[in-house]
């Protein structure tokens, strides 16, 4: 029953009503409390009622009503629960207070399963055994595995067992009707809830029995009883595992009596086949005659938990059996016991399945009873143990007794005999001696018998079973025998899918362990990984692609499984159990086993999820529905799989979008392994979470416990949430893992993502927990990652023997000291008392058998008792915790996204779970900061230049191993250097290993690189060699035609050298193959990524494939080289071309706003289409000579659906391959190609850029809930590697161009050359002499350049590390800020780049100075090495005229062929000559003979050595330049000694001149290289922060490991940012020029941009990943800048150059608070579906959603309401402040100043009746005039612009002329205080339809306020965003920036609204002509 007086008014009540009917079939609402009343009292005495009722009616009625037997419960369904609680307390009967209407539902529905599965009158079966008439079997409802989730839990934290039992016993003796059915369904909930934890039921059924022993006229109530009832009623799968539990600290039934006492049939248990131990013998007790206390005995004896028997048929040759699964260490026997006679009939059915017997027998009736005792020993195997126990002997010599038991052992010789006095009182040491004395003889007497197997057991049983029975188990067999071998004892093959996904998550586990600071990581190791990686991802998504058929036999038969809903829970279960049980067998803990050998339920599951990508719809939902069956049963589910550290979060998201309206609150358990974390769950919250020794969960599993009937420590108010999420995860420090990393990564993830963390350690908190909590702590405040906000942590000392509370406070306090010591204390919520100490559950009793240990568990009281009431405090404390962390993450599929991102974020950053000690992270960042500098020095580009010059020359694997050895050298030193940082900073052994690998990876990158551009510098080495081939070419052609004997004309030789310079040209072009050099670029800039990608870029295989396009970019031809502009647009073609067939988007849901603003819709793009986005959103209104624009109806809430079915249009894929391009273009063109560095940093440069339009793209698609797809980004980085290798093939090309063009040019140096070696010249010395000197001054100049670039370079690197470089100039300029001009302030302001340069000019002046006075020294000593030459030669020519040697004849007097036969050939003694002199002048022995080109051989006149004695003898360093020429010395010739020395000496001075121009070329040439790069490092990074406009002052050479922008390289003011104002950016409204900077802005204030979008300054850091702000992953220290001096200083003159009207202040006014008042109409008329406005609205066009057209004006006014807001918030408006008041007949404010993201919208749904029917004006503005006065009297008064908005759609009761006269006071005067403002800034007046026109715009007028009217309730949405954007106060708060023309749109907005409102009346008035036009006609 409803009563409310809005019950049947509302939409949301009608459509509650609905659900309730689904409910309740008998529903009945009432609108007033009398009619309510008198229908409950005509219901009879045994109706119930259940009440739903308003909080104003229940205070009325409740008294009347609630003492009436027909009411059942009470839900009170209000407003302000507070104000109801009160009076509420004192009715008992009342279950809640509710506010949310969803939250009343499902609490009624939750209490109405829980009240039909729990206390159903006369539904369950109770069998009846006594009954002398036949006991039928109703057809009633059977409890599932649903029920036993939910049963008792948070219902007993108050309570124990014998307090439950009472309160169950009282409510049954005060029933009139004592209706047994009621009493002993009621005692299932306990028995479920025990079972659960598996506990011994005696604790409630002992307390329960005695409580009814003494009533009469009811059946015998025993635990036989009880649990029979609940089998009996329970369905087959929900047996089966009570059965299992049962057994766990329990006897479980095996016969039980028959139904009644019509027939003697006794029932077998048929679900103890599936708990038999078959590994153990069972030994039968049974009684032969009267004999009392055997159960007892049993119980003594083998420490059993049989119940003692009753008079009843329960107790009458029935059998229950103890499997001893509560021994810790087994018992090697077990034992059943028999409840009084058992008949030989049952026995030899049974005898079969027991390996022993014990028999008890009285005495007395042993000796008068002899042959009934042999008949039933007679029945028992011969193999069989049988001991037959004489009870009650007196004497055991005995001659009566000993004759009767031999007269039995003779008869049956397997029996044995055993005398037992009266052992009832066990209490004695006699009695006590003599069972332990049975015990032993036992034990050891079956300790060899041998079970039987396991089949012959089975159907031993199977024959105990009637047919139904054993057609269930049969059933049961056939099923898992038709899955058994695929999906128990599956093969690889069947998993064809799952094998591909486990090899897949293989690899990227290989590859994320690779870490990223380990010496692995760049080797050829992680390239190789990383296309395994690649390989296995295209093989999984190929494999998925092609269909459920390609899956695997194992996919195909789960999924059929889940077809039959009715059936698929019970499949399932049937098939986990077989697993469990075969995995026992297996025992699959070892490590490194396959899939298949271990498959489990999970599996599955996994393999189903994974493929259900290519299921249909249809097939999907039965997945999907399938598997929240399966969580809502309460099983547990895999959130991280454990064996791929994976989530499956788009499948769980669709899961999760099944609980609709759900909250969750969630708590998770992190603990060492066997702490005990799995059983503290299952006691606390009664989950089914596997619990033994061992790991026994493997990763992190979560289960949902249902609190919807629960409610919190205010008792009457319900919880904010629906269920609890309890999350289990695997122990820490595993044996099985011995994995710190994932320990860590495991806490990291439940601090992120609960809102309440347990951590259970047992006994106390060790150091290693606790170091483990410190850093994972830390780790939380880097994560960069939305999280939870200060998760609450308790810590759990579990298994504790003492509880010692004060020690155990010191243990957290030692926790929370560090916490704080380390600033970490806010980051969690860890108090003082935090802490709970709870004893061992179980208690360990040691038993005694022969020749072993053995020990049973019973579970301790106390910690049961604790456990309840931890459950209980943390049941109370989660409201407000939810309230602390707000409840963003209790929406399922929320909680699931954002968990997912945590999970990605973790195993990308392993240094967040790297560092073993809080002190460590600082350490390891400054030690990275001396490798840094170490790199600095040892690493310089002097030694890039001496390595690739030196290796240029080898081929590409001598090259490879050559850097090799130069690696480890360079390594050896910086290790010696990282020791001696390690040691001062006295760093941990962690910290020295992972330095190690920063260090090493970084080295590994720099060699990488410099092995690449050596490669590139080898390349081009031969190249440039190919001159030197071709004269090597034309020397050997020579030779080979001298040697035939002849010479040539000069004509022949002409053509001769024609012809072979032509031959050689075409071998040379040959060489270049454009296939194989575009091959050859590809792979280096694969390599490059390498060094800088980890898991994005493709590789240089998947670009191969581009090959064919490549080719077409250039035909190969050696004529021309290629035009970079021309290919680059072809590619930018290619990849538009092809990125047309993709889908670019993907969903992205990060706007969770019901509503678009308008900015952010009009903003400039770079990549969308604004036209379009106008066209698709905008609508033009003409107005006369202007246009208006405005939002399309529905566009605002369609924001995301219509850009989706529009993005063809809208989304500019060509325009991103234009930008992204145009950008890689202007890197190119300006690489500079001789740095040694060039290779890595342009690779740096190039994908910083691709990953910037990425960043730039996503930040424009996001606004819309979209981003860039996988697909779609892998497209643009195949694009920028095509492009960055294009560069590289056309560096290659045009290098041999251009060396071919020189080859070209010097054909007329070659001739010259060539001639003379062929063709007869009769004097040749000029031109040898000239060429000789030439020659001498090149070879003279390259010897001592290497010398004199090793000085410049030496002394430029050594001043780099000094004063030449960026930072320390950057430093040396901040220092002199404070004693500057204004003048060079303003430059320091403005053009930073410049100074630094012109410092930098300054510095490098002085530094060539500086080095000019070395080089000077090496000048001079070229200078006179070249005079000593000339000297030489000049001593030389002097002596050797003397001695007449320039004779005209001398050369051809000197030699003499040895053959005299042979013919002289001509020119052979000028060539002997040559060489001859060169000899002499390297300071070689003269030989007597020399032998020519041809053969020839001469002899040497003896003259010459008599020559050559009196010249002087040439220097060592004179040789030395000499033995430089032996090629040209020995292929010329000197035909006259003396004319040839004669012109080398006249060219002495030309020589000097020569040479020395040629050093001071070379000089002046390295030193602008040099400048150059170093000039371009100092003008460094010119991004300039998107926030302040300061440059970027990170060097990002320094680390080559990551582009540009990413990572650990991204843009930086790490000097500081400087204050916005600075850079220009000024507060619209104000003009106050912006006095923040970066550093002191929070999360959550607003920042506007240039682009005008308003955003927190935490979605801007995300918008802007590029920079680093100073927080992230790094923390910097703070900066004590110059800015504000500057800024005081030349603030003002700033502002003048800016010229933008930016106003100098030192501080900015505090940003007012504007603050809304809604005043809406909630009258009849607004919550009526079919008023007047919509009928006639219905008879026009009809609406663009059908299920919208019949919606009240209220919920439109709703939703507008909530579309105010959102806009408020998306425009970062967080300081407003909202009353919202509802009116009708009388007013009602559910909201006073809140701030806006406080507002919760179901508050709206107010029921209509709260606020009357009638529309009476005066008292909603007597509400907003109260609101107005607390105001007034508010000391923060002038802070506040009140804004009201007014809307109605009625005519009011009366004028509020009163109330309009002191609004209009407060809104033109400002009181009596002249310095107080106005208390109205704005006043909207919204007149919904055309009925009160006049009254709306007298009130308008009056108020002096703003009219917008509005002709259709749709339209309320579109008005209300209007007024939100005109109020876009971004310029006034915050760190605003400047927005041109905004005053002039805000002046705009208003108007259009007005415009908008009379378009439509337009419109509107039309469609009613033409309505009434068709009428007419019809």
């Amino acid at each position: 029953m409803w009563v409310d007086a809005s019950v049947n008014s509302s939409k949301e009540n009608l459509q509650a009503q609905k659900t309730l009917i689904k409910i309740h079939n008998e529903f009945k609402t009432f609108e007033s409390v009398d009619e309510c009343e008198n229908a409950i009292q005509q219901l009879s005495k045994t109706s119930r009622a259940i009440i739903v009722i308003s909080g104003g009616f229940g205070r009325e009625l409740l008294p009347r009503i609630h003492d009436l037997p027909q009411v059942l419960t009470i839900y009170i369904f209000c407003m302000d629960q507070a104000k109801h609680l009160e009076w509420a307390k004192q009715f008992n009967k009342i279950k809640a207070i509710i506010v949310d209407l969803h939250k009343l539902i499902s609490t009624i529905q939750f209490d109405h399963e829980l009240r039909i599965n729990v206390t159903k009158p006369i539904q369950i079966n109770i069998p009846d055994p006594n009954s002398k008439s036949e006991n039928k079997i109703l057809d009633t409802f059977q409890y599932s595995s649903k029920y036993l989730v939910i049963a008792g839990e948070l219902q007993y934290t108050e309570k124990t067992m014998r307090d439950i039992a009472t309160e169950i016993v009282n409510r049954f003796k005060s029933d009139p009707n004592r209706d047994f059915n009621v009493l002993i369904s009621e005692t299932v909930q306990p028995i479920m809830y025990l079972l659960k934890r598996e506990q011994n039921l005696v604790d409630f059924s002992n307390p329960f029995k005695r409580l009814l022993s003494k009533e009469k006229d009811i059946p015998c109530v025993s635990q036989r009883f009880l649990i029979d009832t609940i089998m009996m009623n329970s369905d087959r799968f929900l047996c089966r595992r009570l059965t299992s539990l049962l057994s766990k600290r329990n006897s479980v039934p095996m016969i039980q009596p028959p139904l009644d006492s019509t027939n003697n049939e006794y029932r077998s248990i048929s679900n103890i086949i599936h708990v038999w131990d078959y590994h153990r013998p069972v030994l039968l007790s049974f009684g032969i005659g009267q004999c009392k206390g055997k159960t007892s005995l049993m119980n003594t004896l083998f420490d059993s938990n049989f119940e003692q028997s009753m008079k009843d048929r329960y107790f009458s040759a029935t059998i229950d059996v103890d499997f001893g699964y509560h021994f810790v260490e087994r018992r090697p026997i077990n034992i059943a016991d028999t409840h009084g006679e058992i008949s030989s009939e049952i026995l030899a059915q049974i005898s079969m399945l027991f390996n022993g017997f014990l028999i008890h027998v009285n005495s007395a009736y042993l000796c008068s009873n002899q042959s009934n005792v042999i008949k039933y020993l007679q029945l028992l195997s011969p193999e069989s143990y049988v001991l037959l126990l004489i009870r009650d002997v007196d004497d055991e010599n005995d001659e009566k007794i000993q004759s009767t038991v031999e007269t039995i052992c003779s008869v049956c010789s397997h029996c044995q005999s055993h005398y037992l006095p009266n052992v009832v009182d066990k209490t004695t040491d006699e009695n006590r001696e003599k069972i332990d004395e049975v015990r032993e003889k036992i034990f050891r007497d079956t300790v060899q018998l041998q079970c039987l197997d396991e089949k012959s057991i089975q159907e031993y049983l199977k024959r105990l079973l009637n047919n139904t029975q054993k057609e269930i188990i049969e059933q049961d067999i056939a099923f898992i025998n038709s899955i058994r071998s695929i999906l128990i004892d599956g093969k690889e093959e069947n998993y064809l899918l799952y094998t591909l996904f486990t090899k897949l998550c293989k690899k990227r586990l290989e590859v994320a362990k690779i870490d990223p600071y380990d010496k692995d990581f760049q080797d050829e190791k992680l390239y190789k990984l990383n296309l395994e990686l690649f390989n296995a991802d295209s093989e999984f998504k190929e494999k998925q692609r092609m269909g459920s058929h390609a899956y695997g036999a194992g996919f195909e038969l789960f999924f059929n499984l889940l077809q039959k809903q009715e059936s698929r829970l019970t499949k399932l279960h049937l098939l986990s159990m077989e697993l469990r049980k075969e995995a026992d067998k297996k025992k699959t803990g070892q490590k490194d086993l396959p899939f298949y050998n271990q498959l489990s339920l999970e599996i599955h599951w996994r393999n189903a999820i994974i493929g259900s990508t290519s299921l249909s719809n249809a097939e999907l939902e039965i997945l999907v529905n399938t598997y929240r069956d399966y969580i809502a049963e309460g099983n547990p589910f895999e959130i991280v799989d454990g064996d791929n550290f994976e989530m499956q979060g788009n499948f769980l998201t669709k899961v999760f979008e099944l609980f609709p309206n759900k909250k969750f609150f969630v708590i998770s358990i992190n603990g060492p392994q066997n702490s005990g974390k799995s059983t503290l769950l299952n006691f606390l919250f009664g989950t089914l979470f596997e619990a033994r020794d061992g790991r026994c969960t493997k990763g992190i599993y979560g289960t949902l416990i249902n609190v919807q009937s629960k409610t919190n420590k205010n008792q009457l108010i319900p919880l904010d949430y629906d269920y609890i999420l309890v999350i289990d995860t695997e122990g820490l420090l595993s044996i099985q893992k011995h994995d710190e990393q994932y320990d860590k990564r495991l806490i990291l993830f439940c601090l992120a993502v609960s809102h309440l963390v347990i951590v259970n350690v047992e006994i106390e908190i060790n150091e290693a927990v606790r170091k483990f909590f410190v850093l994972c702590t830390q780790a939380l405040k880097y994560l960069g990652e939305t999280r939870v906000t200060q998760p609450t942590v308790h810590f759990i000392l579990n298994k504790r023997p003492n509880p010692d509370e004060e020690y155990c406070k010191t243990l957290l306090e030692c926790v929370r000291t560090t916490l704080k010591d380390n600033k970490l204390d806010n980051e969690i919520n860890l108090q003082p008392d935090n802490f709970h100490v709870l004893s061992t559950a179980f208690n360990r009793n040691p038993f005694k058998i022969l020749n072993g240990k053995c020990a049973a568990f019973s579970t301790d009281i106390t910690f049961v008792t604790n456990v309840q009431k931890l459950c209980k405090f943390l049941i109370d404390t989660s409201s407000d915790i939810i309230r602390q962390t707000g409840d963003g993450f209790c929406i399922p599929t929320s909680w699931i996204a954002f968990a997912n991102r945590i999970l990605r974020t973790i195993k990308k950053h392993p240094d967040l779970t790297h560092f073993q000690d809080v002190f460590e992270r600082d350490q390891y960042n400054k030690i990275r900061d001396d490798i840094r500098r170490d790199f600095d020095q040892y690493l310089s580009p002097t030694v890039a230049r001496y390595l690739m010059d030196k290796e240029k020359q080898n081929s590409t694997d001598n090259i490879k191993d050559s850097f090799k050895i130069e690696y480890e050298r360079i390594l050896k030193t910086l290790e010696d250097r990282l020791r001696e940082h390690c040691g001062q900073c006295q760093a941990s052994e962690n910290i020295q290993e992972r330095s190690s690998q920063f260090m090493q990876v970084q080295l590994i990158s720099i060699f990488r690189s410099w092995e690449v551009s050596a490669r590139m510098a080898s390349r081009r080495y031969k190249i440039d060699q190919i001159v030197n081939d071709i004269e090597n070419k034309l020397r050997t052609k020579a030779i080979s035609v001298t040697h035939k004997n002849y010479l040539m004309d000069k004509q022949s030789a002409t053509e001769m050298f024609d012809e072979e310079l032509k031959d050689i040209f075409v071998q040379i072009k040959d060489k270049f193959k454009s296939e194989m050099v575009w091959k050859q670029s590809i792979d280096m800039v694969s390599h490059l990524c390498d060094v800088l990608d980890k898991d994005v870029l493709p590789t240089g295989n998947n670009i191969l494939v581009y090959l064919p396009f490549l080719k077409t970019l250039d035909d190969g031809s050696l004529d021309q080289s290629i035009s970079m502009d021309d290919c680059l647009s072809k590619i930018r073609a290619k990849f538009i071309s092809e990125s047309s067939n993709l889908d670019p988007l993907t969903s992205h849901l990060i706007n969770m706003s019901s509503l678009i603003s308008r900015n952010e819709i009009k903003q400039p793009h770079k990549f969308l289409n604004n036209d379009e986005l106008s066209r698709i959103y905008f609508v033009i209104y003409p107005d006369g000579k202007e246009t208006r624009e405005s939002v399309r109806k529905g566009a605002r809430q369609l924001y995301s659906q219509l850009f989706n079915d529009n993005w063809m249009t809208i989304v500019q894929i060509s325009k991103c391959f234009e930008v992204l391009l145009a950008d890689i273009k202007e890197i190119l063109t300006s690489t500079n190609n001789d740095e040694p560095w060039t290779e890595i940093t342009l690779v740096q440069k190039i994908l910083g850029t691709v990953n910037k339009v990425i960043q730039d793209f996503n930040n424009e698609l996001n606004i819309f809930n979209f981003c860039l797809s996988k697909q779609f980004r892998s497209t643009l980085y195949i694009c920028t590697v095509i492009s960055t290798a294009l560069y590289y093939y056309n560096r290659q090309k045009t290098h041999f161009l251009h060396v071919i063009r020189c080859a070209s040019e010097n054909k007329s140096k070659l001739i010259k050359r060539f001639l003379p070696w062929v063709v007869l010249i009769e004097n040749d010395d000029e031109n040898v002499a000239t060429n000789r000197i030439n020659e001498l001054s090149q070879v003279l100049c390259q010897l001592f350049q290497p010398q004199i670039k090793e000085i410049i370079e030496k002394h430029v690197n050594n001043e780099m590390t000094k004063t030449l470089n960026r930072c320390s100039i950057i430093k040396e300029l901040d220092d002199e800020v404070y004693h500057a001009t204004d003048d060079w302030l303003k430059r320091y302001v403005l053009y930073p780049i410049k100074l630094i340069i012109k410092r930098f000019n300054e510095k490098w002046t002085k530094v060539k100075a500086e080095v000019d006075e070395k080089l000077n020294m090496i000048v001079n000593l070229v200078s006179m090495r070249l005079r000593d030459i000339f000297e030489l030669i000049k001593t030389v020519n002097t002596i050797s005229q003397e001695l007449g040697a320039h004779s005209l004849s001398f050369v051809d007097s000197l030699f003499k062929l040895k053959d005299e036969q042979r013919t002289d050939h001509a020119n052979d003694k000028q060539f002997c000559m040559s060489k001859l002199f060169y000899l002499y002048l390297v300071g070689e022995d003269i030989p007597s003979e020399i032998s020519t080109r041809n053969g020839s051989i001469y002899t040497v006149d003896s003259k010459w050595r008599t020559i050559i004695d009196h010249f002087p003898k040439p220097s060592a360093k004179i040789k030395q330049v000499f033995c430089l020429l032996q090629n040209a010395f020995e292929m010329s010739t000197i035909s006259y000694l003396g004319f040839f020395l004669d012109k080398i000496l006249s060219r002495q001075n030309e020589t000097e001149l020569i040479v020395s121009n040629q050093l001071t070329s070379f000089i002046r040439n390295t030193y602008l290289i040099i400048e150059e790069q170093l000039s371009n490092r100092m003008r460094g990074c010119q991004a300039r922060c998107p926030c302040c406009k300061r440059i970027c002052d990170v060097d990002h050479h320094l680390n080559i490991t990551s582009p540009i922008g990413q990572e650990e390289n991204r843009h930086c003011c790490k000097f500081g940012h400087q204050i916005r104002g600075m850079g220009g950016i000024r507060y619209e409204i104000t003009d106050e020029a912006s006095t923040s900077w970066c550093e002191i802005i929070k999360d959550n204030d607003p920042i506007t941009i240039d682009n005008n979008i308003r955003q927190t300054w935490k979605n801007f850091k995300s918008a802007n990943a590029d920079w680093d702000f100073g927080d992230g992953l790094r923390v910097r220290e703070k900066l004590e800048t110059s800015y504000a001096y500057i800024w005081e200083k030349i603030g003002k003159q700033l502002c003048d150059h800016f010229g933008n009207g930016m106003k100098f202040v030192k501080q900015n006014t505090p940003s007012p608070v504007n603050h809304f008042i809604f005043v809406l109409d909630h009258s009849g008329s607004m919550n009526e579906r079919s008023n007047i406005l919509t009928r006639l609205i219905t008879l026009t066009a009809t609406a663009n959603n059908s299920n919208e057209t019949n919606i009240s004006p209220w919920e439109h006014l709703r939703r507008a309401v909530k579309g105010f807001i959102d806009i408020r918030i998306k425009q970062v408006s967080l300081n407003d402040e909202i009353t919202m008041i509802l009116f009708a007949s009388r007013s009602e404010r559910i909201y006073n100043r809140e701030r806006v993201t406080d507002i919760d919208f179901n508050r709206i749904n107010t029921p209509m009746n709260i606020c009357g029917s009638g529309t009476n004006f005066s008292a909603a503005f007597q509400m907003v005039i109260k609101t107005l006065e607390e105001v007034n009297n508010d000391s923060e008064r002038n802070k506040m612009q009140q804004t009201i908005i007014f809307m109605t759609d009625g005519e009011p009761q009366g004028y509020p002329t009163t109330e309009l006269q002191q609004l209009r006071d407060y809104k033109t005067d400002t009181t009596t205080n002249q310095n107080n403002k106005a208390l109205i800034n704005n006043f909207w007046t919204m007149a919904l339809g055309n009925f009160n026109k006049k009254v709306i715009e007298k009130i308008n007028q009056t108020i002096q306020g703003k009219l917008v009217n509005i002709e259709q309730a749709e339209d309320l949405v579109e008005a209300y965003a209007q007024i939100a954007e005109i109020f876009d106060d971004r310029d006034d708060r915050g760190h605003g920036g400047f927005r041109p023309g905004a005053g002039r749109k805000r002046k705009q907005s208003a108007v259009s609204i007005q415009v908008m409102s009379k378009k439509r009346r337009e419109r509107a008035a039309h469609r009613q002509t033409m309505y009434r036009y068709r009428a007419g006609l019809t």
